[in-house]
């Protein structure tokens, strides 16, 4: 079965699936977000032995433990309802049995894959799921589980299975009527897969940057192990990102600057231009994804991004995040609906976590918010919430 059109989807239920008892702890909130429609913001994390956050793993798990994953609730204009269930694809499910001793080493690959999540589908439409969306798919410079720092574009992190394995998990979300959106980068390159010296840029002239441990070191980068964006000149100058909140308005050095010190891919440049478009329209076509998730939307042009739209062929929803209002305002967000489809609504979240975790907002805040974003959004039934409290 191909890609499954926006407009013929049915509306499947999913009121059912969340009576479940579980050790962790769900927050369910209902409220008359849309004309007609209730949105339901749940979070559902179940520790493992009662430890936080950073050191949760899935393996092994009890269905339906699953940490770290976020559950949207998407309403579109072409009628239809989809309950999204996020996948990290690493911390998900390995391809064959759960192993006896959970991961510990979270800050590398667990063992999750394609066939993982295929093997749980049942599971997650049980849920009442209809929807899924995955972690980038491309292979990663070291230690990148997340799928967020990009080596090669072009091949299927083999971590996570092959070519084959990915289109077999489409095909069977689609014999289930499930709707697919893949999780992209087009920001940004993942961290120097190597020290090598860069010859044009002197070491004297590089910023400080930071290891996975935290630590502050001092080290040049080398772009001759990215594929295809082997050279400096296919990214902007290296930068230090810039100084939240002070700078949060900067909108040229917010795209120009390196975020994390992720080297910065340049959208401007021909090369870069034109290479990213058409891998788009093939990741698309290849695999048949029925929507694309942008990462670091505010971080690229918005005119590239109307042309990757138009390039992919499918619904995109980007991640147009500034941090909490004033800098991640509700005006600031809603200018990227003029490009691409749809934006996770960040504004809406920092309301509902003022009001319902750190109790710093009343209701109040809420009935202003949604009256807002009648003036602000394009289109409100195109706006996504996230549902995690951090």
């Amino acid at each position: 079965m191909g890609r499954k059109e926006i407009s013929t989807r049915k509306i499947n239920s999913i009121s059912h699936g969340f009576g479940q008892q579980n050790r962790g702890v769900y927050l369910n909130i209902l409220f008359q977000y849309f004309p007609s429609l209730f949105v339901e913001i749940i979070t559902g994390f179940q520790y493992i032995s009662n430890s936080p956050p950073s050191s949760l793993s899935i393996f092994p798990f009890k269905l339906p433990s699953i940490p770290h994953l976020m559950r949207l609730v998407f309403y579109h204009k072409y009628s239809f309802l989809s309950f999204f269930f996020q996948i990290l694809t690493d911390r998900f499910a390995p391809s064959g049995e759960v192993p006896s001793q959970k991961c510990t080493g979270l800050g590398n690959y667990c063992g999750g894959t394609f066939r993982g999540i295929e093997k749980h589908l049942d599971y997650i439409t049980g849920l009442g799921a209809n929807a899924i969306w995955i972690s980038p798919i491309v292979v990663n410079t070291p230690n990148g589980y997340h799928g967020y720092w990009a080596q090669n574009i072009f091949e299927i992190n083999p971590h996570f299975g092959t070519k084959e394995d990915l289109k077999s998990l489409v095909t069977a979300c689609h014999d289930r009527d499930v709707w697919v959106m893949v999780d992209v980068v087009a920001n940004h390159m993942g961290y120097s897969p190597s020290t090598d010296p860069v010859p044009d840029v002197p070491v004297s002239l590089v910023p400080r940057d930071f290891s996975l441990a935290g630590n502050e070191v001092d080290v040049p980068v080398s772009f001759n192990k990215f594929v295809p964006f082997n050279d400096s000149k296919y990214f902007h100058p290296r930068h230090p990102y810039i100084n939240w909140p002070e700078e949060c308005k900067d909108q040229w050095k917010i795209e120009l600057y390196w975020l994390a010190n992720l080297p910065d891919l340049n959208q401007s440049h021909p090369f870069v231009h034109q290479t990213l478009l058409k891998w788009i329209q093939d990741l698309t076509t290849e695999f048949m994804f029925d929507g694309v998730r942008l990462d670091t939307a505010i971080q690229v042009p918005k005119p590239f991004w109307a042309e990757f739209r138009k390039a992919g062929g499918v619904f995109m929803m980007g991640e147009a995040n500034n941090g909490p209002p004033p800098c991640g305002s509700m005006e600031y967000v809603g200018q990227y609906q003029e490009y691409i489809d749809s934006v996770l609504a960040y504004p809406m979240y920092w309301t509902l976590r003022w009001i319902f975790q750190e109790k710093s907002k009343d209701f109040t805040s809420l009935s202003r918010a949604v009256s807002t974003s009648y003036e602000i959004y394009k289109d409100r039934l195109v706006i996504w919430l996230l549902s995690v409290f951090m």
